[in-house]
């Protein structure tokens, strides 16, 4: 299942059995006091060549649905419907539905809903009253908000105003 696009490349969780060979090299972080700079940038290149190397034969994203993921990216509406979406695609608005699923792992109005909590998440770090971040994100009200926010976490969204 795709979890995130970085640099059009989905991320997936790699095999642990393709970095065996650099196990020891990781091993010296938690067994020497404190390693030098020098040893600790050397892991590190080597963890990012065979990160950036590493060709597990992920499938690439639909580019109907990456063009979606993209407008959505670049216009802060969180207000956009299944059907607008699928227009996006050049889909119908079933067949949107279905290959959003199969290349996002989640449905459409799921994902718009996380994007919303995001965006009311990321509103109240920056200052904004529980309310106006709730509205701004797109929800009815904060009721609606700290309903959605509660089901999700299983925490109160009053919680982040005391973080």
């Amino acid at each position: 299942m795709l979890l995130r696009d970085l640099a059009g490349r989905p991320f997936m969780r790699p095999d642990l059995a393709t970095f065996e060979d650099l196990a020891a090299d990781l091993t010296c972080i938690w067994d020497e006091l404190r390693p030098d700079d020098a040893t600790l940038a050397s892991i590190g290149r080597a963890l990012c060549e065979r990160l950036a190397d590493r060709d597990d034969g992920v499938p690439v994203v639909d580019p109907r649905i990456a063009r979606v993921i993209e407008r959505l990216r670049d216009d802060p509406d969180l207000r956009v419907t299944a059907r607008a979406a699928a227009g996006i695609a050049c889909l119908s608005e079933s067949r949107f539905s279905h290959l959003f699923v199969d290349q996002i792992g989640l449905p459409f109005r799921t994902y718009m809903l996380w994007r919303r909590l995001s965006s009311a998440v990321d509103r109240m770090a920056s200052g904004a009253s529980l309310t106006n971040a709730a509205h701004e994100a797109g929800f009815a009200d904060s009721a609606h908000f700290s309903r959605t926010f509660l089901r999700m976490f299983g925490i109160p969204a009053s919680v982040l105003l005391m973080i």
